[in-house]
């Protein structure tokens, strides 16, 4: 098998990974925007299994015509869905630290408060 044969299996090979990763993101996307807050999450992990799926299809017409073009657009394709799912990420991270933090705090705040009890005699 030959370098250049084998490459373009590889490429359909990871292409259609990237398209199936990418309708997933759409369809829990989706899923996440039956709520307003939901869409927050949902709109972003829309747009990145789009972009995916862009560079998917860009990769696949690259690997039968060699255009330097669509090789091109499907790296800056990739690269944008690689930024979203740093931000979608760095976010998720910041709100478990501020979920953490606040369990913290209302858990020694209902321990202090636990040795306290009032005792009602009748």
């Amino acid at each position: 098998m030959n370098g250049s044969n084998y490459m373009q299996i590889l490429i359909d090979k990871m292409s259609d990974n990237m398209k199936f990763v990418g309708m997933f993101y759409i369809i829990i996307g989706g899923f996440y925007c039956f709520t307003i807050i939901g869409a927050i999450v949902g709109v972003p992990l829309i747009i990145s299994g789009l972009r995916i799926r862009e560079s998917a299809s860009a990769f696949q017409n690259y690997s039968f015509t060699n255009d330097q073009f669509l090789l091109e657009q499907a790296l800056s394709k990739q690269n944008s869905f690689f930024k979203i799912q740093k931000i979608i990420m760095i976010v998720t991270l910041v709100f478990m630290v501020i979920y953490i933090v606040f369990l913290l705090v209302l858990g020694v705040s209902y321990f202090q408060n636990l040795g306290s009890v009032d005792s009602y005699s009748v």
